[in-house]
């Protein structure tokens, strides 16, 4: 299953993070770093949820064993609120 990020959402890389704006409700959220490189993966194209934590481990230089990783949990949360599709 491919992840990628809902079109209803523009999205601009800033400074410390990335900036999404969503179109249908007029909502900015601000997401810093290391999970804003969730977007910056995502915005190449299109991959496997465990594609894009091994990314996100590798461009961030983190261990892909480490359990306090926040990953998982938001990524879960941005597939929920529809800011991730499947």
């Amino acid at each position: 299953m491919l992840l990628t990020v809902n079109s209803s959402y523009s999205y601009e890389f800033i400074k410390d993070g990335v900036a999404f704006f969503d179109k249908l409700t007029g909502h900015t959220h601000f997401l810093s770093a290391p999970l804003c490189s969730i977007f910056e993966i995502l915005s190449k194209s299109p991959c496997t949820k465990q594609k894009l934590f091994e990314q996100y481990c590798t461009n961030n230089n983190l261990d892909e064993t480490n359990e306090s990783n926040p990953f998982n949990e938001f990524v879960t949360e941005a597939i929920n609120s529809g800011i991730i599709l499947k």
